[in-house]
């Protein structure tokens, strides 16, 4: 029985070294790390995923600022507003413009002097993960109104950046 114990002692390097005594608080540390990485991804996976169907679900309509700009907005928010999926349409007011512009080009400018187009949030439904608007039929619809009008979905780098943050999760 003792060749038998001495056999197997001579196999586990450990068997005869002090260090079986830290296998186990360093395979606790790992487990413990492990769990932390779990838990760091699980929580990135459910912030992005909250904050991608918020902004995939929303479009920025731009129309350009000039001397009929007025009868333009009027006209888009109408088109806007008559296309299946939209939901709400919001006209951003100077004040906020010039808020929002603030940080970059200080507080001493004047709007009206800016090339700056007048933008239109647009809240519309999410279906399958994309828009539920049909965006080549409304840009067309809106350049009819005018050319200059520009349609921003963000939903396409929304889906990349899931993608990655799939990756960085694996």
């Amino acid at each position: 029985m003792s060749f038998i114990r001495r056999l197997i002692a001579a196999d586990i390097p450990f068997a005869r070294d002090d260090a079986h005594r830290l296998l186990p608080a360093m395979i606790a540390c790992l487990v413990g790390f492990t769990a932390l990485l779990l838990a760091v991804a699980l929580s990135l996976s459910n912030a992005l995923g909250d904050q991608s169907r918020t902004i995939i679900g929303t479009l920025q309509v731009e129309v350009p600022r000039g001397k009929n700009a007025e009868t333009l907005v009027a006209a888009a928010t109408d088109e806007l507003k008559d296309t299946p999926g939209v939901e709400k349409v919001v006209t951003l007011s100077t004040s906020q413009m010039e808020t929002m512009l603030k940080p970059w080009l200080g507080s001493d400018f004047v709007l009206a002097d800016l090339p700056v187009p007048v933008i239109l949030d647009v809240t519309t439904g999410v279906s399958e993960g994309k828009t539920a608007v049909d965006l080549p039929a409304l840009r067309s619809r809106l350049a009819r109104i005018d050319t200059g009008i520009r349609v921003d979905d963000r939903g396409p780098w929304v889906s990349q950046m899931v993608k990655a943050t799939g990756w960085l999760q694996g």
